[in-house]
Parts: structure tokens; sequence; C-alpha cells
């Protein structure tokens, strides 16, 4: 039609953006998105291959209207994307089908900026999914210290076990990340304790081939000759990676095995 000019991509994007999130207006609105939200999309937008319309299709197109949004802003570490989605109104202790928190997915992504803000907007440091997984036991697993030092500063309960009885230890020491192990076992987390099958720290340790976990644990006093329900040790785990594997992994389990034997496991 004469007089009208075609909208770019990014005109339209924005349209779509304010229609998405001010779904309340009953008359045409005018939205300015800030720099950094719009920066944010755009670099969502690239990441994921996808044209912005495409992006916003996806973030808003499911369940209620922020759930997707913020999970996956959250997920990816977009602060200035999930500060927006907050301040419009986004609910920071909603959960999905999985019980999953959007603080749970920051940490499990090791975004601290993220997680700093959730925090400071209320998000619950000690909330469960369905598998009564923390967001401290995400962290932990993953070997992020920065955001484990930060969630026990803000109450984050380090005794607490998922379904499958473990602590966020003992994910850290299968996951083989010393310097979140020792910092739990700083503050009192159980270097004893046992999960639902009966595996220690350790053995979660020796299992992986995590030499400088096993060594750690040891020196703190962890019980070598602990038996799981199957009647095995951390040994006996350390021996059967040692069998199966090769190549340097091969070499960290005959590490692991010649230093629990010293130590007179069993």
């Amino acid at each position: 039609m004469k007089g009208s000019r075609m909208k770019t991509p990014e005109a339209k994007a924005k349209e779509e953006f304010a229609i998405a999130f001010r779904p309340r207006a009953t008359e045409k609105v005018s939205i300015e998105i800030p720099k950094d939200v719009l920066d944010s999309l755009k670099q969502v937008a690239a990441d994921r291959d996808m044209s912005l319309q495409a992006l916003l299709k996806f973030y808003i197109g499911q369940g209620s209207r922020h759930v997707t949004s913020l999970m996956w802003a959250a997920q990816d570490g977009y602060l200035a994307l999930v500060r927006f989605l907050v301040e419009d109104g986004a609910d920071v202790r909603i959960r999905d089908a999985d019980g999953w928190t959007a603080l749970m997915k920051a940490a499990n992504g090791g975004h601290l900026e993220v997680v700093k803000f959730l925090v400071a907007c209320g998000a619950e440091v000690n909330a469960r999914n369905n598998a009564d997984w923390t967001a401290l036991m995400k962290a932990a697993m993953e070997g992020h210290l920065a955001l484990v030092h930060f969630l026990v500063q803000y109450g984050a309960d380090i005794h607490i076990k998922n379904k499958e009885g473990e602590t966020a230890l003992m994910r850290a020491a299968w996951g083989g990340h010393l310097e979140v192990v020792k910092f739990l076992a700083s503050k009192e987390g159980d270097i004893h304790a046992k999960d639902n099958r009966g595996w220690t720290a350790l053995m979660k340790a020796a299992v992986g081939g995590h030499l400088d976990v096993v060594r750690f644990l040891v020196d703190l006093g962890a019980n070598v000759n602990a038996l799981n329900e199957s009647g095995d040790t951390a040994l006996t785990w350390a021996v059967e990676g040692l069998q199966i594997e090769g190549g340097k992994k091969k070499r960290c389990y005959k590490e692991v095995v010649a230093f629990l034997r010293a130590a007179e496991a069993v």
C-alpha cells in the first residue's frame, strides 16, 4: 500500500515482544526494549541459529507466559533478559513440569550473576525438583566453585539428599571437583555419608578415577574399606575402571588403585 514501509525483522521482533509481554493491555502499546535486553535476545538468537521472531515464539509459546522464557534465559545465562522478565512479573519461584526452578537452571549452567539476581529477588535457595535435587547439588556436580560458595553463604543446606540419597559433596566427588569437595568438607559436609545404595563420596571419586579427590578424602579420614550394599569397596571400583579403561584414563585408575592399596584398602 502506498506510504507503507516494510518492517525490518528487528522491528517485527520488537512488536512481537511488546505484544507477548504486555498481554494485559487493552489498547495498542508502545514498549521500548532496553538495549541490553535486545542485545541478549540477539545473542540468544545467534546462539540458537534462529530469527528474533522465531526465538520469541519459542520463548513465549509454551505454558504460562513467563515459564519457558524465564527458565531458558536463566539456563543460558542472559542476565538482562532475566531481569526484564522478572521486572515484568515473572515469578522466580515458579517450576517447570520436572520441578526445576530458574535458580536451578542458572546454577546448573554456572551463571553466577543470574543466580545472585534470582536469590535477591526471592528465589528459594533450598527448593528441590521432582528428584529432590537442589541448586547447590547442580552447581557442585558441575564444579562451579564460586557459585557453590555463594549458595552456601546464602543458606544452601549442604546436608540435603536427593532421592538417590546423594549429597552435594557426593556429586562433587563423582565429578572430580576437588576444590568443591574441599569447600563442602570444610563446611562440615559428611565425607562418611552413604547414598541409598551404600556408596560413599570416596567410592564415587574412585569409580571416576579422580586421584586428587580420593587422596583428599582418605587424608581427611574416609574409610577406605567401607562397603556398599553389594559388598564393594572404593578399591573394587578403581580396579574395575583399570580393567575396562584405556589410555590416559587407565593411568588415572592405576594411580588410584596404587594409592588405595598403599592406604591398606582391600
